[in-house]
C-alpha cells in the first residue's frame, strides 16, 4: 500500500501538470492565431471564449464557417486548429472554466462622476448594496473610480465630460437625466403619481423606450435609481394653503420644470449661480431663501435640516436617478458582462437599491421630527387645491420640455394601474 499511495499520487500530478500545460499552449495558439487578426483590427470583432456555448463553437467549426469569411487554412495548421476549437469549447459561456477577458488579461478601469457627497446617504447605499454585486458579476476585473460632490462639476458638467470621454459613468439627477433625455422628464412632474406602486408599474412599461432614446444619444443605461418623493421645507414658514405660497423664496436647482412648479404655487424662484450642495448650504445660511424642495436624505445628510423649521410632506414629486453609460465604453468590455450588468444585476440592485432608499428617507424624515422640526399636515382640500393649482404644467409644458405623446402614454399606464386596483 505504501507503494501504490505515492505512484497514484504521481499520476494525478502528472495528469494535472499535462492538462495545465494543454490548456496553456491551446490558449498561447488562440492567442497568438486568433489575435493576430482580431485583436486590435477595430474592423473585426474582437471574441473571447464566452462568446459561445460550447454547442455553438463546435458548429463553427464543424462547419468551418471562418472559411465563409476568410481561408486562413495556410496560416493555421490541422493540429492547431483542433488545440484551439478544444481551448473554446472548454472554456465557453457554459463552460465549467469560462474565459472571459479573451485576447487580454487586462482589467477596465471605467472613470465615473457624480454631484452625490461621498457621506450622503445614497453613496452608502451604494458601497453596501451596487458594489458588492458588481464586483461579483464582473469578476473583479471592473474597477469604478468614482469622483463624488462636486469634483468634476455639475450635472451639466458631468455630461460635456461624458460626450468629451474624460467620464466613462455619470451618475446623474433627475435634472441632470432630462438634459440628456427630455423625456425622462415627464416622470418628475408634480403631483403625478400618490403611491410607489403606481412608480415601479409605470418605470416597468416604459423603461424599454427610456433605454432606446438614451442609446440613440449615446448612451446605455446601466441603472434607474430614485431619490424617492421629494418635499417641501421652510425655514419660518408654517404652510397649509395655497394662499401662503405667495411671494415665499424658494431656492431652486432642478430646471424649467421645477422653475414652472414654483411659480404655479405662487412662489418667487430664486437660483443658485452652481447647483453645488455648498451653495444651497451658503444661501440657506445667508438667509437668501425661504424653502426648497428636496428629498429626505439629503436634507439630513447635509446637515441642512438645522436651519428647517418646517417639513411640508406633500409627495410634490417622485425624483429620479440615473447611472448612464457611454456607448463606447460599453463597447469596450466582454459581451458576458454586458449580458451580467444588463440582466439579473439591474433587476436585483435597481429593486434592492430604490427599497433601501425608500427605507432611508422614512427613517431621515423621523429623524428631523424627532430633532424638532414640525411636520405639517393639510386638509384634503387644501392638497386639492395645490395639485389642481400645478397640474396645468402636465400639459404646459408639453411639446416643450418632452413629447406630449409621452406623457399621454404614461397617462394611460397610470390609469391602468389605478383601475386594476380597484378592481382588487
Amino acid at each position: 500500500m505504501k507503494y501504490i499511495l505515492p505512484t497514484f499520487f504521481s499520476l494525478i500530478i502528472t495528469c494535472a501538470c499535462v492538462n495545465f500545460s494543454f490548456a496553456s499552449d491551446a490558449r498561447t495558439l488562440y492567442v497568438e492565431k486568433c489575435g493576430s487578426c482580431h485583436k486590435d483590427n477595430k474592423k473585426i470583432n474582437p471574441f473571447a471564449p464566452v462568446r459561445y456555448t460550447s454547442s455553438q463553437w463546435r458548429r463553427f467549426f464543424d462547419k468551418n464557417k471562418h472559411q465563409r469569411k476568410k481561408d486562413i487554412s495556410h496560416l493555421i495548421t490541422p493540429d492547431e486548429r483542433e488545440s484551439i476549437k478544444t481551448y473554446l469549447i472548454s472554456h465557453s459561456k457554459d463552460s465549467v472554466e469560462p474565459d472571459v477577458v479573451g485576447f487580454s488579461q487586462d482589467k477596465y478601469i471605467w472613470k465615473a462622476g457624480t454631484l452625490v457627497p461621498k457621506y450622503m446617504g445614497w453613496a452608502k447605499l451604494y458601497r453596501e448594496i451596487i458594489l458588492p454585486v458588481f464586483t461579483m458579476v464582473t469578476d473583479g476585473n471592473i474597477t469604478v473610480k468614482i469622483h463624488w460632490g462636486d469634483v468634476m462639476g455639475d450635472d451639466n458638467s458631468i455630461i460635456q465630460k461624458l460626450e468629451s470621454g474624460e467620464l466613462d459613468i455619470g451618475g446623474i439627477s433627475g435634472y441632470g437625466t432630462s438634459l440628456i433625455c427630455p423625456e425622462m422628464s415627464v416622470l418628475n412632474l408634480p403631483f403625478l403619481f400618490h403611491t410607489r406602486g403606481e412608480i415601479d408599474y409605470v418605470i416597468s412599461k416604459m423603461r424599454p423606450r427610456f433605454e432606446k432614446l438614451l442609446e440613440k444619444r449615446g448612451y446605455i443605461l446601466l441603472l434607474l435609481t430614485e431619490q424617492d418623493f421629494d418635499q417641501i421645507y421652510t425655514r419660518t414658514s408654517r404652510i397649509t394653503h395655497l394662499e401662503q405660497f405667495k411671494g415665499i423664496r424658494f431656492g431652486s436647482w432642478y430646471g424649467e420644470l421645477e422653475k414652472n412648479l414654483i411659480s404655479k404655487l405662487g412662489a418667487k424662484v430664486i437660483c443658485p449661480e452652481k447647483s453645488s450642495l455648498n451653495m444651497y448650504k451658503i444661501i440657506l445660511q445667508q438667509n437668501s431663501v425661504e424653502a426648497f424642495i428636496a428629498p429626505a436624505i439629503f436634507v439630513l445628510t447635509a446637515n441642512m435640516y438645522t436651519k428647517v423649521g418646517y417639513i411640508h410632506q406633500l409627495k410634490v414629486r417622485y425624483a429620479l436617478g440615473t447611472v448612464v453609460m457611454r456607448k463606447e465604453s460599453w463597447a469596450k468590455i466582454n459581451p458576458l458582462y454586458q449580458e451580467r450588468l444588463y440582466g439579473h444585476f439591474k433587476e436585483y440592485v435597481e429593486r434592492e437599491f430604490s427599497e433601501a432608499v425608500r427605507r432611508l428617507n422614512k427613517r431621515s424624515l423621523n429623524a428631523m421630527i424627532n430633532y424638532g422640526i414640525q411636520d405639517v399636515k393639510f386638509s384634503p382640500k387644501d392638497l386639492n387645491d395645490i395639485q389642481n393649482a400645478t397640474k396645468p404644467i402636465w400639459f404646459e409644458l408639453a411639446d416643450q420640455l418632452y413629447p406630449k405623446e409621452i406623457l399621454h402614454e404614461l397617462l394611460q399606464h397610470l390609469q391602468e394601474f389605478r383601475n386594476q386596483m380597484r378592481t382588487e
